[in-house]
């Protein structure tokens, strides 16, 4: 509703707390939603890192144990993913014979700062 006095219009009080709470709100929002989006791709290069230390697990079951061909195969899987300082020690290197246990397991940084340790285990069937 317009105020009116002596003939003139009357400017109605504003509403700058208003806006400056809304673009606060917006700001806080704004940054939430990149600390998630942060998140998802931490989380999203640990699970490519689990199917890719389970295709080398299938690989090892499979042969009883990873050769250097295949560990090497893996380390660069390993960087492709943006993982560093990766370790492979446990890994089972050396033929397992059937029915013993075959072991991959990483240990690693994703972005050189979150520390990932995957193992996997599982039968030779060689």
């Amino acid at each position: 509703m317009k105020k009116y006095r002596r003939g003139f219009l009357v400017k109605s009080d504003g509403n700058t707390g208003d806006i400056l709470s809304m673009g606060i709100m917006l700001l806080a929002m704004a940054y939430l939603m990149i600390v998630f989006m942060d998140c998802i791709a931490i989380l999203r290069t640990r699970e490519d890192l689990s199917q890719t230390v389970r295709r080398y697990t299938l690989i090892a079951e499979t042969k009883g144990y990873l050769d250097a061909s295949d560990r090497q195969g893996l380390i660069d899987s390993l960087k492709d993913l943006g993982i560093s300082e990766i370790d492979l020690t446990g890994t089972t290197t050396e033929r397992a014979g059937f029915g013993n246990t075959v072991t991959v397991r990483v240990r690693g940084r994703i972005d050189g700062k979150y520390e990932v340790n995957e193992v996997r285990a599982s039968t030779a069937k060689y």
